[in-house]
C-alpha cells in the first residue's frame, strides 16, 4: 500500500480539525463519553456511530465521526483488528469497513 503524502496527510488532518471545531461543544463531550463507555468486543465505526446517536442524537455534521474514531485510535480507546467487513446500514452500501477492538485498554487495567 502507497504511503499517504504528507500534503495529503496535513489536509486530512486541516478538515477533520476543522469539523471537530466546528461541532457543538457539548455534543462532542457527550459523543467522547459515550465512545468510553461503549461495551468491550469488536465493533466496526458504523457500530460505534449508531451506538453514540443511540445516546447522544445526531452531529450537526457528518463528518465528524472522522475525526471521533480517530481520536479514539489516537487515544487508544480502539484498536484496529487488521479485519474488515461489510458495513450494515443502507447508506453505507456495504462499504468494507474496519473491525475495531474495543475496551481492550479498560480491560488489561483491570487485570493489574
Amino acid at each position: 500500500m502507497a504511503k499517504r503524502s504528507t500534503a495529503a496527510s496535513a489536509a486530512r488532518d486541516e478538515g477533520l480539525s476543522r469539523v471537530e471545531i466546528n461541532t457543538r461543544e457539548w455534543w462532542k463531550l457527550r459523543a467522547w463519553d459515550a465512545i468510553l463507555h461503549l461495551p468491550a468486543g469488536e465493533m466496526t465505526g458504523e457500530d460505534i456511530r449508531l451506538a453514540v446517536i443511540e445516546q447522544v442524537g445526531e452531529p450537526h455534521h457528518h463528518n465528524i465521526w472522522g475525526s471521533l474514531i480517530s481520536r479514539a485510535i489516537k487515544d487508544n480507546v480502539i484498536q484496529d483488528t487488521g479485519s474488515r467487513t461489510p458495513m450494515q446500514t443502507e447508506q453505507s452500501h456495504a462499504r468494507s469497513t474496519a473491525i475495531y477492538s474495543v475496551g481492550q485498554m479498560r480491560e488489561d487495567s483491570h487485570a493489574e
